[in-house]
């Protein structure tokens, strides 16, 4: 089951593997759509302040980190998506160190 959006690690494997042949006879080049930038980066803010909020408002240590592990995880999103909309892969290559 394909949906017509495509992530922003879908288009950088595709323009390095040349293309997707799961996805070539199902629709054309111009019929595939992105999901926008302003939907990830938002999740990712969403992630940090709820990361924020449970670090300020919890008192115990296994939930505070936790909550430290959220807002590190939300930043590693916003690296992603920005690597993914301007096609550099330096963002990626920081997250998987």
């Amino acid at each position: 089951m394909y949906t017509t959006y495509l992530f922003p690690f879908e288009i950088t494997s595709l323009s390095a593997a040349g293309g997707d042949c799961r996805r070539s006879h199902a629709r054309k080049k111009e019929d595939t759509r992105m999901i926008p930038i302003e939907y990830y980066l938002l999740l990712s803010a969403f992630m940090f302040c709820a990361g924020v909020v449970g670090v300020l408002v919890r008192r115990n240590a296994i939930v505070v980190f936790m909550c430290i592990e959220l807002m590190l995880n939300s930043v590693n999103l916003t690296l992603i998506t920005f690597s993914a909309y301007f096609g550099d892969p330096g963002g990626q290559i920081l997250v998987s160190l």
